[in-house]
């Protein structure tokens, strides 16, 4: 992840990030359900925060290099495995307990994007600890809280399971 944060603006790093994280649901959706959608709080607002202390940690490596076990190929192994591991966890205690196997993109979303996203997080908010200012950990803390805020908002409207929402309040066109 440092190297990635490295060897690219921070708008192609915003983009790329936001393309395989929140973009690409609604165009797969559209390809594979044949509608566009992606209603939930949380993947459409929340992951935006997530993507930002990316951006975060991209300027404090401009201004000085990682810490080196944070940039350890252990730390990073074991860093993607960990959250590897967690996405398909999710996926598997998301059918167990009764939700179905879900579309395409569900599964897309437990093995690919949350992986990526706690990978990401894995990195990047040691690297803000460690080498931030108290204003980029207070903005982590806030950034935070707006996801977590919008993924209880979808706990609470019953938008994390998004077919069933669409279905249960008639949404045939987003």
């Amino acid at each position: 992840m440092i190297s990635f944060l490295t060897s690219f603006p921070a708008w192609q790093i915003f983009a790329i990030l936001f393309f395989l994280c929140i973009g690409v649901l609604p165009i797969g959706r559209l390809l594979i359900e044949g509608r566009s959608y992606n209603i939930s709080y949380a993947s459409a607002y929340g992951d935006i925060a997530l993507i930002l202390t990316a951006l975060i940690a991209k300027e404090i490596l401009s201004q000085h290099p990682a810490a080196e076990w944070l940039e350890s190929q252990s730390y990073q192994r074991v860093a993607f495995w960990i959250c590897a591991c967690v996405g398909i966890v999710s996926y598997v205690v998301a059918v167990k307990t009764g939700h179905g196997w879900g579309t395409f993109m569900d599964f897309y979303h437990s093995i690919i994007i949350v992986p990526l996203l706690l990978y990401m997080l894995a990195t990047t908010i040691p690297l803000i600890f460690v080498g931030g200012t108290m204003v980029d950990q207070a903005y982590i803390f806030a950034l935070a809280g707006i996801w977590i805020w919008t993924f209880i908002a979808d706990a609470f409207t019953g938008r994390l399971r998004q077919p069933e929402y669409l279905k249960t309040h008639q949404i045939t066109q987003i």
